[in-house]
């Protein structure tokens, strides 16, 4: 008779019976953070069972994130970040500030360069990069 150590693995699962892959495009407004909540997936929670994997990719681009399901209870779901990918688009800089595409939540931010302090946010690309032009002149006088 064949005995095995306690704790090493002797049959692997298949993971496609063990866990379930799922895909979702969020819609242009959404953040991580919404992602990772049970309201967010309230409708779809009765399908979702333990170290089910699912890839959300933002619509406009701002983010790509896989999340694993690691906590299941009424009530509650708790979320593993296994793969963060969030867009930094730096439109401008003068080299003391830079305009960012922060998200849609923050959307067009000005930014410190050298602390990475978001110093304005939630503008339009124009006023963003108007504000910068501002920010570089008071900075030369």
């Amino acid at each position: 008779m064949t005995t095995h150590p306690a704790g090493l693995p002797y049959r692997l699962a298949v993971a496609e019976q063990s866990r379930t892959a799922y895909f979702w495009m969020a819609t242009t407004g959404t953040v991580i953070e919404d992602i990772l909540t049970r309201e967010f997936w309230q409708h779809v929670e009765n399908q979702l069972r333990l170290n089910d994997v699912i890839d959300v990719v933002a619509a406009d681009g701002s983010f790509d994130v896989a999340i694993r399901l690691i906590r299941k209870a009424p009530g509650f779901l708790g979320w593993r970040v296994i793969r963060d990918w969030r867009a930094e688009i730096v439109e401008v800089s003068d080299g003391k500030f830079a305009v960012k595409w922060m998200g849609p939540a923050a959307k067009w931010c000005i930014v410190d360069t050298a602390t990475g302090k978001k110093l304005a946010e939630g503008l339009d690309k124009a006023a963003a990069t108007a504000e910068l032009q501002r920010r570089s002149a008071l900075e030369a006088a």
